[in-house]
Order: C-alpha cells, then structure tokens, then sequence
C-alpha cells in the first residue's frame, strides 16, 4: 500500500513534469513567434529608413536641378516630415517589440531552468524507484526462498 501511495505521487509527478514541459514548448513557439515579428518588424523600418533617404536625396535633386517654387518645396517638406513621422513611429513600435521580446526570452530561461530541474528531480526519483524495486524483488526471493526452506523442514 505504501509502495502504492509511492508509485501514485511518482506518476503524478511525471505527469505534472509533462504538463510543465508542454507549457514550456508553448512558450517556446510563442518566443519563436516574437523573433519572426521583430524581424519583420526590423525590416519595414529599414525599407522605411532607405525610402525617407531616397525621398531627402529627390528632394535635393529637385531644389538643385528645378528651383521649383517655395509652395512646392513645401509639399515635399511635408511627405518628407510625414515618412521621418512613421519612421520614428515605426521605431517606437519596434522598441516595444524588442522589450516584449527580451521578456519572452527571460521567460523562456526560466522556464528551460524550472524543466531541467524538474527532469533531474525525475531521473532521481526514477533511480530511486528502481533501486526499491530491486530491494522489493530481492525480499520477495528471500520469502520464497525461505518459504522453500520451511517446506523442506
């Protein structure tokens, strides 16, 4: 009975072991998810970053070449200050994403040290198991073997 009791709190403890694990290659996969987006993320700012270039570049180009008027130039100026407006919004956004993703991350660590503990709790109570089914094979053969004896006598 008791060494039912024992095997019943071992399962359990498997079982929560294997709950802890799933919970940690879900959190895995939601880390992964948050890699994916920040390097999309990190791309649309650079593709931003290379348009607001090309733009000023234009923009230089023109006020060199054409002498346009102020009214013009003004309306240049002004997607001009628009693409640098959703750049910077862009990188806020992004540094948002980065901080959630260092704290995925932490998570993650955290998780990866809880389940290494937990798998070394495991492997040391599945040694100790064994080695009292041994103890418990080796006690039933000395029952047998001296309810052999008591036979004989």
């Amino acid at each position: 009975s008791g060494k039912e009791n024992e095997c019943q709190t071992l399962n359990s403890e498997l079982e929560k072991a294997h709950v802890e694990l799933d919970d940690y290659q879900k959190t895995k996969t939601v880390l992964q998810a948050c890699q994916d987006e920040l390097s999309s993320k990190v791309s649309e700012c650079q593709a931003m970053s290379s348009e607001l270039e090309k733009a000023q570049g234009e923009l230089g180009k023109y006020q060199q070449i054409t002498g346009q008027s102020a009214e013009n130039m003004e309306k240049l100026m002004q997607k001009s200050q628009q693409l640098q407006d959703q750049n910077s919004s862009q990188n806020e956004v992004l540094e948002a994403i980065k901080a959630q993703y260092e704290i995925v991350k932490q998570k993650l660590s955290l998780c990866e040290v809880q389940n290494n503990a937990l798998q070394e709790e495991h492997q040391s109570t599945m040694s100790e198991l064994q080695m009292k089914e041994t103890l418990l094979k080796e006690a039933d053969q000395q029952i047998h073997e001296g309810e052999m004896l008591r036979r004989k006598l």
